[in-house]
């Protein structure tokens, strides 16, 4: 899952950079199935709209692989297979934890 994530993160990237390159050069691909490119001198309002239009697109993918990455860390800390498995240590603290607010809570009762 994690090649997915960083591949998508990179198509993100590369399709932030494709845009900022149509919009150097004044020319952007129409996002429609209509063929054919849009000029930025002759339709700056279509010009735009693709724009914002590609900008949609790019930042899903960049948000998808960021957001695919985020829930394999989290699931990586809950997986007994795992390498970065938190459980035994965690539970471990927990229990003491709570060992200790209970000792202390009967100490305050008396």
């Amino acid at each position: 899952m994690n090649i997915l994530a960083y591949f998508l993160i990179v198509v993100g990237i590369l399709l932030f950079g494709s845009i900022g390159y149509d919009e150097l050069r004044g020319v952007i691909s129409s996002p429609t199935d209509t063929p054919g490119d849009i000029s930025k001198q002759g339709e700056p309002e279509n010009f735009h709209n693709a724009i914002v239009c590609h900008c949609y697109y790019a930042g899903a993918f960049l948000f998808l692989g960021i957001l695919m990455l985020v829930i394999d860390k989290s699931v990586d800390k809950s997986d007994p297979e795992s390498p970065d498995f938190a459980g035994n240590k965690a539970l471990d603290d927990w229990a003491r934890a709570m060992k200790e607010e209970e000792d202390r809570r009967k100490i305050s009762k008396k």
